[in-house]
């Protein structure tokens, strides 16, 4: 009877010994400081410089492991706004819109606002 009890234990449990699981999940972007910078700048305003920003970011992207998260070109082309690199911003705002192709319609709008000028052929 004892034999038999042990069993139907095992039984039981076996199904949910699957559902346990040590793994992390794996992170669907590669946020590297990104998010520290962005919370930096929100509370402390002018606690970094565009310049240092930029390079900070562009130097997180050259070592990427993994796509890099939403916003963070658009994020980039800002900052090339601020320091008059209107043509590194546009570039940063397509590379926005190609990785994050439903952010189409925003992101031509801020293109139109940049340069005046439609983002793309056939666009009013």
């Amino acid at each position: 009877m004892r034999g038999l009890l042990k069993v139907a234990v095992v039984a039981a449990l076996a199904p949910l010994a699957g559902c346990a699981t040590s793994r992390q999940p794996v992170a669907l972007y590669d946020w590297g400081g990104y998010q520290a910078a962005i919370y930096a700048s929100l509370v402390k305003p002018g606690s970094v410089s565009p310049e240092q920003e930029i390079a900070d970011m562009e130097k997180h992207a050259s070592v990427a492991t993994r796509k890099l998260p939403p916003g963070w070109y658009a994020h980039l082309a800002m900052l090339y706004s601020e320091v008059g690199q209107g043509e590194k911003a546009r570039a940063a705002l397509m590379s926005e819109r190609a990785a994050f192709p439903e952010s189409t319609v925003f992101v031509d709008s801020l293109v139109r606002n940049l340069s005046g000028k439609p983002a793309a052929e056939g666009q009013k």
